[in-house]
């Protein structure tokens, strides 16, 4: 990277790729830590006007063989009808609705639907639990299978859940809410979605 005028960092990634989801670590000074994730899905012409610009061959990286590997399937899917909910995704990595309501021990069918142009799935949590399996969510992002497991981490933690959902597509699932009443949150795996992306399914 290069420091600017002291507000602006220009970074240079001569090897950057189109993907959904990418995970950039920068210290742009000693001790100060920035975590991004950026969406590329297409790239502009390369930048090349700044001084000492040196021109690099391109080459496509060695990506993790994930084709071969099948789609975890959720297993809240199929079973006896509940209640039903409805939550969508909304614009600027949100759930349109960011708290629901149950009663302890009450079934539900929970439709999750997608007009977003990004994948997401929607995961129910114990309480409490949101930072920390957020954090493992991001993690699955270097993981060959992450994308397979839809980013959930196989943690006791994750309640119920639906699959990622394409953009466009939507999604049902069905489960019994908690028999604890409590805040229960609720979040989407996406990596660097779920700081932005929950919510909280109130029991009572």
């Amino acid at each position: 990277h290069r420091l600017g005028d002291g507000h602006r960092i220009f970074l240079e990634i001569p090897q950057l790729q189109p993907a959904h989801q990418i995970h950039l670590v920068v210290e742009p000074q000693p001790g100060v830590r920035r975590e991004l994730f950026l969406t590329a899905h297409r790239l502009a012409a390369p930048f090349t006007d700044f001084p000492g610009y040196t021109a690099l061959a391109k080459a496509r990286p060695a990506m993790p063989a994930t084709s071969s590997l099948p789609l975890r399937k959720s297993p809240y899917s199929a079973g006896t009808l509940g209640r039903a909910l409805r939550v969508e995704a909304a614009a600027g990595l949100q759930f349109s609705t960011k708290a629901l309501h149950a009663r302890a021990g009450e079934r539900l069918s929970l439709t999750f639907a997608n007009p977003d142009v990004l994948p997401h799935n929607w995961v129910l949590l114990t309480p409490g639990s949101l930072a920390a399996v957020g954090a493992r969510a991001d993690q699955l992002i270097a993981a060959p299978e992450g994308i397979t497991r839809h980013y959930i981490p196989d943690v006791p933690d994750v309640l119920a859940w639906t699959e990622m959902i394409a953009p466009g597509s939507e999604a049902t699932i069905h489960f019994t809410a908690p028999q604890e009443p409590g805040s229960y949150p609720y979040l989407c795996t996406f990596p660097g979605h779920w700081m932005l992306m929950n919510g909280t399914l109130v029991v009572d």
